[in-house]
């Protein structure tokens, strides 16, 4: 008897454990999760005011935005025109306090990206959880790059 007194709190504590562990999964992948709002749509691009830039140079755009959560998002920035080029070695504000605000991301044209006309897709990657993530896409507003050499080539 003793034996089975044993191996029925163990099958009960086994039943409660497992009902807590799938609570917190459904909990974790359906509680509607707020992250950042961002507006006008699409981004404006403040720098060059022109929208022409050359290769190697930076281009800046603007947003307004409302942060919900101090969960430290992924950036992805990509230049878009037919093909997807990943930028790097863009510079933005970490959002991690909540509240509002106005960003201003500059971001390094690559001296590789060949000239034509692009817009930068942002992707946001909010991991909430374990098993959450949340992701977001944006884009700029439409913008041309030139060739480097195309400066010296109108002198």
């Amino acid at each position: 008897m003793d034996m089975n007194k044993k191996l029925t709190f163990l099958v009960i504590v086994t039943l409660i454990a497992l009902a807590i562990l799938i609570g917190l999964l459904l909990f974790w992948n359906f509680y509607p999760y707020k992250t950042t709002t961002t507006a006008p749509q699409p981004y404006p691009i403040v720098y060059p005011e022109n929208k022409v830039v050359m290769q190697g140079n930076y281009i800046s755009y603007e947003f307004a935005y409302e942060n919900f959560t101090s969960v430290l998002p992924k950036v992805e920035r990509q230049f878009v025109d037919g093909i997807i080029f990943n930028a790097a070695g863009s510079h933005a504000p970490t959002l991690t306090e909540p509240g509002k605000g106005t960003a201003r991301v500059q971001v390094k044209i690559p001296e590789t990206l060949p000239p034509g006309n692009y817009y930068i897709r942002v992707i946001v990657l909010h991991q909430m959880n374990p098993i959450r993530l949340i992701k977001s896409e944006y884009r700029t507003e439409n913008f041309e790059v030139i060739a480097r050499d195309s400066e010296t080539a109108s002198r």
